[in-house]
C-alpha cells in the first residue's frame, strides 16, 4: 500500500514523457481554397519546394546545409474551415558526421539549439497572413 502514490506518480511522469509534440496551430478564417493558395505563395516565397498538395494539406520541402550540419525541413500545413483553425507539421532530419537525427518540433523551445530558425519566419508569416487587420481608433479632435 505504501507504493501506491509512488506507482500514481511514476504513471503520470511516463504518460507525461511520451506525449509526442503537437502541431502549431493558429486561428485562420480562410476559406480552405483561398488559405492554401496563400500558404503555397508564402512557403514558395520562402523557398520551401511544394512535395504535395490536396485540397486539404500542403507538404513541402528544404533543404539547409551551413557547413557544420546537412538538414532537411518538412513542412505541412493543414487548414480546418470548420473550426476556422490551421496547423502546421514541422519534421526536420539533421544529417552529421554520418549521424542522421529526426527531430519533430512543436511550439515548445528546447534547451539545445533546435533549429527553429529554420522554419519560424514562414510560421510567422503563416500566422501573419491570417491575422485579421487591426481596427483603427478615430482620434479626437
Amino acid at each position: 500500500m505504501r507504493l501506491f502514490p509512488l506507482f500514481i506518480v511514476f504513471l503520470f511522469l511516463i504518460i507525461g514523457c511520451s506525449s509526442g509534440p503537437q502541431p502549431m496551430k493558429f486561428v485562420c478564417g480562410f476559406s480552405t481554397n483561398e488559405f492554401n493558395a496563400r500558404a503555397m505563395d508564402t512557403l514558395t516565397e520562402y523557398k520551401f519546394s511544394i512535395l504535395s498538395a490536396s485540397s486539404d494539406s500542403i507538404t513541402t520541402i528544404k533543404r539547409i546545409d551551413d557547413g557544420m550540419s546537412d538538414r532537411t525541413v518538412y513542412v505541412t500545413v493543414r487548414h480546418d474551415s470548420i473550426n476556422g483553425e490551421a496547423t502546421m507539421f514541422v519534421r526536420t532530419l539533421v544529417r552529421f558526421q554520418g549521424n542522421e537525427t529526426e527531430i519533430f518540433f512543436d511550439e515548445k523551445p528546447r534547451l539545445t539549439n533546435d533549429f527553429r530558425s529554420d522554419f519560424r519566419p514562414v510560421l510567422n508569416a503563416l500566422r501573419t497572413m491570417c491575422t485579421p487587420p487591426s481596427k483603427k481608433k478615430k482620434r479626437k479632435t
